[in-house]
């Protein structure tokens, strides 16, 4: 029997998978008041969700001209086969130009089914599956199902804070009027990205980033 901070991984891992998790994103991001049910689950959900469109797009018979970059993190093709696909796959939109750092490590995860022409499994299945594993075996794909989902959460909360900080840093910037400081602060603040990059900037080069966002 193997212990992991509490966690046995034996015929009890399935009722004891998500209080796992939920204790480990505890130790890393304490008072968060993130749980396994229904947090934790529902990200489990969306990661698998958002994944099964990467990897269609990347390993799918029909969508040559794909590719996986892993040092960028992001999924790769010539803009003409970005605009062919999404014109059926409208969901896939979202992965052009944005990296998903957790790919690989969600290969291993989901993948297996998905390899053999099947469904990816769904939360409950993989947890069912793991009960008949070695017990060598399970602790890889739930280790890097913690790492990925410490990693993912604890990106979104540097993000909401940084975003939260948006208005007062626009709002000194009196050269601009005030409607279009309130434009601009709501156009950055709804993507994590452009929160990002705002701050990677500094002084006037910020401001200009701001001009820029307005005359999108």
């Amino acid at each position: 029997m193997v212990n992991m901070g509490g966690y046995k991984a034996d015929n009890g891992f399935k009722s004891g998978y998500l209080l796992h998790l939920e204790n480990a994103l505890k130790e890393k991001i304490p008072n968060s008041g993130i749980l396994g049910k229904p947090h934790i689950e529902s990200r489990i959900k969306t990661m698998k969700k958002d994944w099964q469109v990467v990897y269609d797009m990347v390993n799918g018979t029909n969508t040559s001209g794909f590719g996986y970059d892993s040092s960028t993190h992001s999924v790769t093709a010539e803009s003409a086969v970005w605009d062919s696909y999404i014109q059926v796959h409208k969901e896939a939109g979202k992965w052009r130009n944005k990296i998903f750092p957790h790919y690989e490590d969600l290969c291993i995860i989901f993948g297996k089914d998905r390899a053999q022409g099947n469904k990816a499994k769904d939360f409950s299945q993989m947890e069912e599956d793991a009960n008949n594993e070695e017990q060598s075996e399970q602790l890889t794909p739930l280790k890097k199902l913690e790492n990925s989902m410490n990693q993912a959460i604890l990106g979104e909360t540097e993000v909401q804070k940084k975003a939260s900080m948006v208005i007062p840093e626009i709002s000194k910037m009196q050269s601009l009027s005030a409607f279009d400081r309130f434009k601009a602060s709501r156009k950055i603040m709804c993507d994590p990205e452009t929160v990002l990059s705002f701050w990677n900037l500094e002084g006037e080069d910020r401001e200009n980033f701001v001009r820029f966002m307005l005359e999108e």
